[in-house]
């Protein structure tokens, strides 16, 4: 979908899909590589739902990730960036491994992900009420989730220190 960071982009599903994160190898050039010298891995973040609006918070909200089964993510599997009011529910998440060296994109500060770097689901600052449940994870190296928003509601079955709230 097009969108206009003037426009909302709301009641969308991301529903039902099979991701197999993929990994190239790809050197940045020395100008873009600033803290990270070595990093020679490219890899997106399979579901990423990024508001890149300034001053609307409500851009990016009340979507639906749901029945996904996304498998090999590198860093982060699922993401929601300054995104409000979205359900993250019934996906399946196996083998999340921590980027080496970590890279350090960062757009603002509250989005910085260093700290849920190997972690399946992260929810950033800036991304109130949103609600994760009955997600499935296996071989997540780091927390199964973290988020960075006290609003976001967490399944309260998943085992204790593997979700941080921030």
């Amino acid at each position: 979908q097009v969108w206009s960071p003037r426009e909302s982009c709301q009641d969308n599903e991301i529903v039902g899909n099979v991701i197999r994160a993929a990994r190239t190898a790809y050197t940045l050039p020395e100008m873009l590589v600033i803290s990270v010298p070595g990093d020679s891995t490219f890899a997106g973040v399979p579901i990423r739902l990024l508001n890149l609006a300034e001053g609307v918070p409500d851009a990016l909200s009340l979507n639906v990730v749901e029945g996904n089964r996304i498998f090999d993510a590198d860093g982060v599997a699922i993401a929601l960036q300054g995104s409000a009011r979205n359900r993250v529910m019934d996906n399946v998440i196996t083998g999340v491994t921590a980027r080496r060296p970590f890279p350090g994109n960062t757009i603002s500060p509250e989005w910085d992900w260093a700290h849920a770097n190997g972690s399946a689901i992260w929810v950033s600052g800036g991304s109130p009420g949103n609600v994760l449940q009955e997600n499935r994870f296996e071989a997540v190296e780091g927390f199964l989730i973290v988020t960075d928003d006290d609003s976001t509601q967490v399944d309260p079955t998943l085992p204790l220190g593997r979700v941080l709230v921030r």
